[in-house]
C-alpha cells in the first residue's frame, strides 16, 4: 500500500528504523514502490542515539546505516536524531553532541530532537546552524509549546522538522476521537510567521486518533488539497 499512499502524501516519518536498521533490499523496495517526488524521513537506530548516546562508538554504526539510506536516492528526506530524556544538557553530552554532529556527511539533512529543554539555548541554536543541523520541534509531552515557540524565533534561517504526538491512551485508531483542531492551527499560525523556510510536518495517530485526517487539518489550513478519507485507512499496512 506504500504506492498508494505514497499518491496521496509527500512523505512518511519511518519509525521502524529507530528499532532497526532497515536492510539495503528493504530500503531498495521502498524506492520502488514509492511514487516520484516521495521522501521518506529516517529515525535514527536507538542503538546510536540511546544506547551508545552519540559516543564514538556509535560512529560505526551511524556511517553503516546512512550508506544504506542512501539507496533511497533522491527519496531520501531528512534524517531525525531522536535524543533520549535522558540525554541531559550537560558539558559531556555537549561534547558528545557536538562530535557526532561533526562526522555527519555533507549531502545529507538531519534534524535533531532534544527532549530536555534545557537545550534550547544559544549554545545549543549555534551549534545547530552553524552546520546546517535541522531543529525538532514537538508537540508532547516533553518540552512545553512555548519554550518550543521561543526556539523556532531563534532558528529561523534553517528547514524545520516538527512531529506531532500525544498521550498513549488511544487503543483503536480508525477516526477522528479527540479534536485538536484549535492546536493544529496555533502550530500553523507559529510556522506561516517562517514563510522563507520549509517545514517537514508529521503526525502520530496519538494527537487526535487517525493521522492521516490530522494531517489533512492541516492540509486544508494551507490550503493544499486533501485525501479521500477511505484512501486514508491505507496507513497501518504501509510497512
Amino acid at each position: 500500500m506504500l504506492s498508494l499512499y505514497s499518491q496521496i502524501f509527500d512523505t512518511v516519518e519511518v519509525d521502524s528504523s529507530f528499532y532497526a536498521s532497515p536492510t539495503s533490499s528493504t530500503f531498495e523496495s521502498w524506492y520502488e514502490r514509492s511514487e516520484e517526488g516521495f521522501l521518506f524521513s529516517l529515525k535514527m537506530p536507538r542503538e546510536i542515539t540511546h544506547e551508545l548516546r552519540l559516543r564514538p562508538a556509535s560512529y560505526p554504526v551511524a556511517a553503516k546505516f546512512l550508506s544504506r539510506a542512501s539507496l533511497l536516492r533522491e527519496k531520501l528526506g531528512p534524517f531525525l536524531i531522536q535524543l533520549s530524556p535522558a540525554f541531559v544538557a550537560d558539558r559531556g553530552n555537549a561534547k558528545n553532541l557536538r562530535s557526532f554532529l561533526d562526522t555527519l556527511p555533507q549531502g545529507m539533512n538531519f534534524a535533531i530532537e532534544f527532549r530536555d529543554g534545557d537545550w534550547l539555548v544559544d549554545w545549543t541554536f549555534r551549534e545547530l546552524e552553524s552546520r546546517g543541523i535541522w531543529l525538532c520541534a514537538v508537540e508532547g509531552e516533553w518540552i512545553g509549546r512555548d519554550l518550543w515557540f521561543r526556539a523556532l524565533d531563534q532558528m529561523n534561517e534553517i528547514p524545520l522538522y516538527v512531529r506531532f504526538m500525544g498521550a498513549r491512551d488511544l487503543d483503536r485508531f480508525d477516526r477522528i476521537r479527540r479534536p485538536q483542531d484549535k492546536l493544529i492551527e496555533t502550530w500553523f499560525r507559529k510556522l506561516s510567521e517562517r514563510p522563507k523556510c520549509e517545514s517537514y510536518v508529521y503526525f502520530s495517530n496519538l494527537l487526535e486518533g487517525f493521522a492521516p485526517a490530522s494531517v489533512n487539518k492541516l492540509r486544508n489550513l494551507a490550503g493544499i488539497g486533501t485525501a479521500d478519507p477511505e484512501d486514508l485507512r491505507i496507513q497501518e499496512s504501509l510497512f
